[in-house]
């Protein structure tokens, strides 16, 4: 799981309380253990695994599969054969050859209000738009995405919506 494992501390002794909190501990348990704390907070941890993969995009690498979140999703873009999503950190993350139209790809994504097609070829998460002008789109003030001029009043739409709805959430 990467950064995102949540981590439990299971000690015997105190002494390492201060360390859990620096590695972002999800929990610390003393031995002897309680069975009934053990069990609820595995069963806690289980539960925000599973939000958290509730909430992000699986994509397949050749390196094996790769959860984004998607609030850490910028924008995807087709670039060859493969989508290319862009994260927050500046990071990339290239799937494998597309065997099907991006629009399959990436339909996962545009399920969800926060995200928006741009064209055939990109995918933007409308939390990190900036600006829609004639012809691009600004993201995160770094990076413009070419729009057609046929999609500029129906995405500057849905990116008014979109924030108009509350669109501050999680991202």
């Amino acid at each position: 799981l990467g950064s995102d494992a949540p981590i439990i501390y299971l000690t015997t002794s105190p002494d390492y309380a201060v360390d859990s909190y620096l590695a972002q501990a999800f929990y610390y348990i003393l031995k002897p253990v309680d069975r009934f704390q053990l069990f609820e907070v595995l069963d806690r941890a289980a539960a925000l695994l599973e939000k958290r993969r509730a909430v992000s995009m699986p994509i397949k690498t050749k390196s094996g599969v790769r959860l984004a979140p998607l609030d850490e999703i910028l924008y995807v873009e087709l670039a060859g054969r493969l989508a290319r999503y862009h994260l927050t950190g500046g990071e990339t993350v290239d799937t494998m050859t597309l065997h099907g139209p991006f629009q399959a790809e990436i339909a996962p994504l545009l399920e969800d209000a926060r995200f928006v097609l741009c064209g055939s070829s990109f995918a933007v998460n409308l939390h990190y738009v900036t600006a829609v002008d004639k012809g691009e789109l600004t993201v995160g003030n770094h990076f413009s995405i070419p729009l057609p001029r046929r999609l500029v009043t129906q995405v500057k739409k849905q990116w008014g919506e979109y924030w108009l709805k509350g669109g501050g959430g999680p991202c």
